[in-house]
Parts: C-alpha cells; structure tokens; sequence
C-alpha cells in the first residue's frame, strides 16, 4: 500500500484531503507546519510527499530541504501545492518538487500525478536543495549513475526580469548561469568564458536573436554550441526561420518549465557525445552448426556482407522438418536510450507498412518476418539462390565492361522507378543490396533502405546519429547526409554503383577535388569508357543538376545504348 506524506497548515484541508487519499488506497501520514510534526512524520518512510509550499510557519522551501536531509528518502517524488495558477508550477519545480497542483484540490486530477510519480522507476541521486539535479536524460552519453558537473548556460534577454527569473530556476536545477542583456555581450561572454549551450531571445534592441545567432554559427557548430530559442514568437515561420538559421531548439516561454528542462538536457548530453553510434560488431563465417540463433527460430550460417550500421546474414529455420533458408537483415545503429528506441522501433514498424506496395513486385523482396532484439532490428527476407553483386565484382575477373554496366544501370534504374513512382526515394542503392537469382539470371532487390530512412529520421533527436549521417561517404550524397534525400540521391548512389562495377575494390578509395565540389572517379574505371557521359550526370554533386528520377534517367539511358558498340 503506497504510503503518502501530505504536509499543510490548514487542519481541516488536511484531514479531509487526507480521508480521500485513504480511501484510493492509500497510507497517509499527516504533518502539521512545524519541524518536530514533520519529522515526526519522515520517520514512517513516505513513498511520496504532498506539500503546501505556502506554509506559514515553516516555508515550503523550508520543508522540502528538511526531507531532502533525510538520506533514506532524499530521493522521494514530491508535489507541490499551491493556490495560485500564474508561475505556481515554475515556483513549484524551483523549489525541488516533481510536480504541483494548484487549490481548490481537483481530486481526479491530483490522483492521476500520484499514480504516475509512484508508477515511475526512474532513479533519483540524493539531491540537496541548493543543488537538485537534473532531470534524467533523454539521451545521454554518461554511464548510468556517473557523476555530471555543473554545466554553463548563458541567457540571452534584454528583460531584466526574464534574465534574474531564468537564473534562479535554472540554478535550482543544478546549472551554472551566465547573463547578457544584448548581443554585443553575448558574444563577448562567448568568446571568453567556456559556455556549453546558450537560450536565446529573439525580439532584443542592438542585434536581434536570429543576427546573434548567426554570428554564433560563423565560430560554433550545432554540436559545439547548442543554441536554443526561448522567445513568445511562436510562428511557424520563426520556427522553421530559426532552424534554417542552425538552432538546435526552440521554446516559447510560455513552455513547461520541467519540459524545457529536459530538452536542455538533452541538446547538452547529445553536445557532448563525440562518438559516434557503436557499429555492430563483424560476425566472423559461422557455419550450420554455430550456435548463434536469433529470435529462438533462425540460425545463423554467415554473414554476406555489412557495413557499419548492419549486417546480412543466411540463415536457417531452426528445428525445421525441411531445411529452409532465409536472408536476414540485421540494423544496429547504437540506440542506448528508451525514448529513442520507442520512436526508432515506431518508425520502423509504420515504414515496413508504408511499403506494403511492394508486395507484387517480383524483384524487390518483401520481408516475411520482422523482430527486435538485444538493441538491433531484424528483417528477414525469404532466400533466393544467386550471387550478390558484390560479391561478383569483388571477384578477379568480376568488374563489368561499360556494355554490361549500362545493361546493370537500366535494371536498377527500373527498381528504383517502382519507388520514385509513388514518391518515395530508396535511400540505400549498392551492390551488397542487389543480388542476381539463378533460376533466370534477374535482379533481385534485397533492401528497402530501412537503415538509411531510420538513421535519417533519429537524426532530428539525436547529435549523434546526426554526426553519424554526415559521416557518410560512399554513396551516400550531401543532400542525404544532412538528412534531406531526395529522388535524385538514389540516381547518385546508382552511379556510384555503376563506378564500382566497372572499378571493383579500387572504388572504394574515391576521392573529391581539391575544391571540393566534383567527385575524383574517373581515374578508377577503364579510360574512354562509354558509360562515362551517363555518370558525369548522375555523379553530379548538386542535385539539381542530376536526372531528377529514375524514369529520367531511363530515358537518358534509352537514347545513349545506341551509341555503346
């Protein structure tokens, strides 16, 4: 039976809000607004606390740090109560609670913050008044339970009132707090005094919030100094203003000041996590007797192929009557955090949905089957016997004449169009993805670009699946590392593909020119080779200046074939 503390000064407020809670189930120990009562009360060990914070005799401020002494429940969820709704729950929060509630008391909702606060199982570090920590992290690089330094804000307001007010709750939650009252000091601040995120207003005499944070963003990136917006515009159009413009964030304030918090946090700890996702580790060649065996039913036999964020296994049903063997796609891009798993794994379930379209295409493989385990996700596809692209360029005499790689080039070009038909880019085109069935010698599309949408769509919450998508080289263009792909990047990374068909392993090691805005590949494949002009087009750095889609480039190809001899 959860057991309460509800302290208040008010006797009769008190026996009546304290009847109520009994008869929910409740254990209520009652204290009165003096020390000797409320210790007297802390001794039966709450599960959680009620607290006027307007007690006469001893302040509610007053009340909190004295259960906060008390070791055995310096941890214990509290809930502030007030009789005012105008900035009662800031004050509230400032003071060490979890949560308030205002007077008149509305049972119904009161009852539903208990049930929460006690339902949570999040950990509590022991937490002096003068400096609470932290709300938990959404995403944190920190080992559970490591100890976090004080960190540095800076506020940027012209209001006075705005600033002092800001600082004084945001050092009730454990920060460090600078203050500016314009640009110009701002800035200074900056340049002298280390800052780990700056909240910044927009509407300020001298240099407006958007000049300042352009200036910001001439020094510091998005992930060296995070910047969030804490203004009362909240148009769309200033939202979207202040991304384009390299905000990492954006609050009206107005906002909940414990959401607030928690997105503080989390712009921080992503800041500081400088590594990027852990890739899975290389699956050494297992054989049908290995004893890796995913989701109780596949055994694995090998590993195909991988790159950093997965892996393509053969595998087998095990304790099947017949032998039956599949592929299964394995993507583990070093989800650590709850949150993100839960928005990863929704993603990931309404994509497979979304691309229910592809269930009459012969040549694109459906996945059959789809499970979660251990932090990574798995798709598995039904076999087909051939040969992987790439393992047939990998081979000695396995790289295509420029013939050949035209013929390959209109095939993938034809899968791709079953995607930019219905609006929807692949992402993912490569040879590893692409397998040539046996029984008659067609191309078998193995992917959906689940890695690639999946890494993109994490990496508007996380720094670091951002740092991880920039990363990317390969056939992975600009547009689509910072998280924009659009269907000319898959027409680049069938170029790509193309390079690497008529290069073999040498295409691994491209380069780009000096200038950086043309990609060196012409030195990896045959001298005067045909397709050459059909690449210059699809390799195009800007993706304006590519075929737009693959039924563009179809058509290219149809009127360039002739001309191959």
């Amino acid at each position: 039976m959860p057991k309460i503390l509800l302290v208040a000064n008010n006797s009769l407020n008190r026996e009546m809000l304290g009847r109520r809670l009994q008869r929910y189930g409740h254990e209520v120990v009652l204290a009165a607004d003096e020390p000797a009562s409320l210790d007297r009360a802390i001794a039966h060990l709450p599960q959680l606390a009620l607290i006027d914070i307007s007690l006469s005799t001893m302040h509610g401020k007053s009340a909190i740090a004295r259960l906060r002494s008390h070791a055995q429940i310096a941890t214990l969820p509290i809930i502030g109560l007030t009789s005012r709704a105008v900035n009662s729950r800031s004050q509230a929060l400032a003071m060490g609670c979890d949560e308030h509630d205002t007077k008149p008391i509305q049972f119904a909702r009161l009852h539903a913050k208990i049930a929460n606060l006690l339902a949570s199982d999040r950990s509590r570090s022991v937490r002096q008044l003068t400096d609470r920590p932290s709300l938990a992290p959404h995403f944190s690089a920190a080992a559970p339970g490591a100890p976090r330094s004080a960190q540095t804000l800076l506020v940027v307001d012209d209001n006075a009132m705005s600033r002092e007010l800001l600082k004084e709750q945001l050092t009730q939650a454990g920060f460090q707090v600078y203050l500016a009252p314009e640009g110009k000091s701002a800035l200074q601040q900056i340049n002298q005094t280390p800052v780990d995120l700056v909240l910044l207003d927009v509407l300020m005499p001298d240099l407006d919030g958007w000049a300042i944070l352009q200036q910001i963003r001439q020094r510091h990136s998005r992930s060296e100094l995070p910047v969030i917006m804490v203004t009362a515009k909240n148009h769309r159009d200033d939202i979207v203003h202040a991304f384009d413009l390299g905000a990492n964030d954006y609050l009206t304030k107005d906002s909940d000041f414990e959401v607030a918090i928690a997105r503080i946090r989390a712009q921080l700890d992503a800041s500081a996590s400088r590594m990027r996702p852990v890739p899975p580790a290389p699956l050494p060649a297992q054989t049908p007797g290995s004893s890796l065996v995913l989701a109780d039913r596949y055994q694995v036999c090998r590993c195909l192929s991988e790159d950093a964020f997965s892996q393509f296994y053969l595998a087998r049903k095990t304790n099947a009557i017949v032998p039956t063997l599949y592929f299964i796609k394995k993507i583990d891009l070093g989800i650590a955090h709850s949150e993100l798993w839960k928005l990863a794994e929704t993603f990931v379930k309404q994509t497979l949905e979304d691309l229910r379209f592809l269930s009459q295409q012969d040549q694109i493989v459906e996945p059959i089957d789809f499970f979660t385990d251990n932090g990574a996700f798995y798709t598995v596809y039904p076999f087909a016997e051939g040969q992987l692209l790439c393992e047939q360029v990998a081979a000695p005499d396995g790289v295509l004449s420029s013939t050949a790689a035209i013929a390959l080039a209109a095939e993938v070009l034809t899968l791709l169009d079953i995607f930019h038909r219905r609006r929807q880019v692949h992402t993912d085109i490569q040879l590893a993805h692409l397998l040539r069935r046996r029984q008659d010698n067609r191309l078998l599309l193995l992917d959906l670009g689940l890695t690639q949408r999946l890494l993109i769509h994490l990496s508007q919450y996380s720094a670091v699946h951002r740092k991880a998508l920039l990363r990317q080289r390969s056939h992975i263009p600009m547009e689509q590392r910072i998280g924009q792909p659009v269907m000319s990047s898959d027409i680049y990374a069938v170029g790509i593909l193309l390079v690497g068909a008529l290069a073999g392993p040498q295409a691994q090691s491209l380069t780009y020119s000096e200038t950086g805005n043309r990609l060196n590949w012409r030195a990896a494949i045959p001298s005067g080779a045909a397709v050459a002009p059909l690449l210059d087009q699809m390799l195009c750095l800007n993706h304006r200046e590519r075929y737009a889609s693959a039924a563009a480039a179809l058509r290219a190809l149809a009127s360039y074939q002739p001309q191959v001899t």
